[in-house]
């Protein structure tokens, strides 16, 4: 049986100073939730790209990523995760530099906000970290999907200043 369900709220968001809400870019934001998340086995912390030698590794082109997006039916998500593996690729010479871009092959899925993620290293040993986080698509839903993702490497600056304004719980 699967371990309850545990529901939070979101108190308080901040969003990148630089993002405006019909133009693509620095669509990034942090979350402040009610309470202080506790793990267990079902939730699980992922890791950041925090040193300098792992955020470089987002400018390859080419580099192999997992994306997650759930499975929806009309305007309700299901409990389905999907995962694809996708490469990164160039960006089209308009899109905004904070952009990761990849093609993406599954059908119409919600992705919005969800993750982009590698294993990696982290504090001596192999972790699943994050590295992008879905921001939009371009074109139909469907097979060779562009679709785009804030590189959460740029950002890392602005997530712990961030981060260093937020008193603990």
């Amino acid at each position: 049986c699967a371990p309850m369900v545990e529901e939070f709220s979101v108190i308080k968001s901040i969003s990148h100073d630089n993002f405006v809400y019909n133009q693509l870019g620095n669509d990034i934001a942090l979350l402040r939730l009610d309470r202080k998340v506790v793990f267990k086995d079902h939730i699980r912390p992922i890791c950041l790209p925090l040193s300098p030698e792992v955020q470089k590794s987002t400018s390859f082109i080419g580099q192999s990523y997992i994306s997650l997006r759930w499975k929806q039916t009309g305007k309700i998500l299901e409990g389905t995760l999907n995962e694809e593996n996708v490469t990164t690729e160039q960006c089209p010479v308009d899109a905004h530099q904070s952009f990761l871009c990849t093609t993406e092959n599954t059908e119409c899925h919600e992705n919005s906000g969800g993750p982009l993620i590698r294993l990696g290293r982290y504090l001596r040993s192999t972790r699943q970290m994050m590295f992008g986080l879905a921001s939009h698509g371009k074109g139909l839903c469907g097979k060779g999907q562009k679709a785009y993702y804030t590189n959460l490497s740029i950002f890392m600056p602005w997530i712990l200043n961030t981060l260093a304004g937020f008193s603990t719980f």
